[in-house]
């Protein structure tokens, strides 16, 4: 069971360059913060459910979170995940 969920420096940012020319900085700094805490919420409920099939991901976890695929793996008790890479859908 996912206890915690621990953010790499490479998933961090990216979150940071999120931006958008439709809404305000404190919209879009809510927008980040939502979508942390639904990816977080996300790992926790389904834990190892949806392993990856992308070949640079093998072997780790995915999930999708308002078109981002977050890509996480786990330590060896299954206790804590690491994101690993976040990747929006239109990204290669």
């Amino acid at each position: 069971m996912i206890e915690r969920v621990q953010w790499s420096l490479e998933s961090l940012l990216f979150l940071r360059s999120i931006e958008s020319l439709h809404f305000t900085e404190d919209e879009t700094s809510n927008y980040r913060r939502n979508l942390i805490r639904e990816i977080e919420q996300k790992i926790v409920v389904l834990g190892t459910s949806m392993p990856s099939k992308e070949e640079p991901y093998l072997g780790t976890y995915r999930v999708v979170v308002d078109r981002h695929k977050v890509y996480y793996s786990l330590d060896p008790l299954g206790t804590v995940a690491y994101i690993e890479s976040i990747k929006h859908t239109r990204m290669q």
